[in-house]
This record gives structure tokens, sequence and C-alpha cells, in this order.
């Protein structure tokens, strides 16, 4: 590992080795109750704003932000199991598609809230927060999702600033299933990333601006080099 100021980078070697144990677990040994049980009692991950800075810091500056969607700065967020637990990597979409792995990553742990009041958030949030709080909704996701589970989660990094962070504010990055409706009009379920504005045990705004890859639509698969590693 790397340290970088108070927080720690992963090498690209560690989170393809997560990343293949994912896939392993995911596309070769796919059984629901298994992967609800990686995700049982574990809630959100945080993110500090040091983090959240040092995550944009690789992003070249522009002076216009209305630019094509596959071009926009993100956070691309891939899952990992390391120790037989699930863990998340995340580096900046820029970084990615330029194969720039050197102190690019991050990697972030699970864990169980405690402390915050989920009433706090907007209705809906706290609606799709407590449906990944729920084993039954989880199995379901899982079910619905066997062909096509998420390799990551890709979040805008712009919606990050507009939470107008101040110094050592924490964002929670809660897991949530969100209901949409296929083409032939069925109800789905799928994850996403809820993200709350707060310190530790308060929470006071909530962003929705996450998308689980695949399904990839339109977007060059070139954007996310880490993925092909742990593919090969």
């Amino acid at each position: 590992m790397n340290n970088v100021s108070v927080f720690t980078t992963v090498s690209k070697e560690e989170a393809i080795a997560g990343m293949r144990e994912w896939n392993k677990q995911v596309a070769i040994n796919f059984v629901p109750e298994r992967i609800i049980n990686y995700f049982k009692n574990y809630t959100l991950f945080e993110l500090t704003t040091e983090e959240i800075e040092y995550l944009g810091q690789h992003f070249p500056v522009t002076n216009e932000m209305s630019i094509a969607d596959d071009s926009k700065p993100k956070i691309h967020m891939y899952a990992g199991i390391e120790n037989e637990e699930v863990c998340f990597y995340l580096i900046d979409s820029h970084s990615d598609s330029t194969a720039n792995f050197e102190n690019t990553i991050l990697k972030k742990n699970l864990k169980l809230d405690l402390l915050s009041d989920h009433s706090l958030t907007p209705k809906e949030a706290k609606v799709r927060i407590e449906r990944w709080n729920t084993d039954i909704d989880k199995k379901t996701w899982c079910n619905q999702n066997l062909s096509e589970m998420f390799s990551l989660i890709e979040i805008d990094y712009l919606d990050y600033i507009s939470l107008d962070l101040k110094e050592n504010e924490i964002v929670k990055n809660f897991l949530a299933l969100k209901e949409i409706e296929d083409k032939a009009r069925n109800t789905k379920l799928k994850i996403e990333i809820i993200a709350a504005k707060g310190n530790i045990d308060k929470i006071i705004d909530a962003q929705d601006f996450s998308a689980p890859r695949p399904p990839f639509h339109n977007i060059s698969q070139n954007n996310y080099q880490l993925l092909q590693l742990s593919n090969q």
C-alpha cells in the first residue's frame, strides 16, 4: 500500500484481485443467499471532504461542465471481496480511462450505520435505504439481476461538489434499492448509492446520483480500464 496524506490508496494489483474475487462469486458461484450474506449488516461507506477532493484532483480543468455525459467527471466504484468481506475501490473516471493507477485508487470498507437518524433524509431516500436493509428485497434484487449483476457503481463527481461540503464534513454513502421499470414495464430493483451530507450522528442533506454498471448502454467500456484488467 501507498500512504497518501491521512488516508491510504491501494495498488491496482490489490484492487484487481478483489474485483476478480467478486466476479468469481457472482459469475461462477452465484448463490443469492451468499451475496446477501456478504452485505448483511452493512449499510454504507463514508467519504471525508479530503478524500472527495483527492479523487477530484485528477480531472482535467475545463471552463464548461455541460459536456457529453460519458465525458463528465465521475467516480467509478468497483465491487471487490477481500478476506470474505465486500469492499469498494474508488477511482476517478479520468484516471480509469487513461489507465493511471498510481496512487489513484481508494479502498472503502462497508460499515453499519448505528447513529444517524434515517428519518432526517427525504422520504423516498428512506424507503430505498430500508429496502436494502431487508433481506427479502435484497434477494429479489439478486434474482432479478442474475444475468447482469453490477461490477461497479458510477457516481457523478459534480453532485458531490453540489453538496457544498465544508472542511471535516463526512459524506455517508448509503447502499439502497430503487424501483425502476424495464422495457416490458415490469418493476425491478436496482442498486444505487444515496449520498447524505452531515457529521457522524446527523444527516442534513441527501443526493441520489448513481448508476450501476453493467448495463453500459452506449458508453465505451474503454472508460473502465480497471474493469477490463480484472476480466483478463
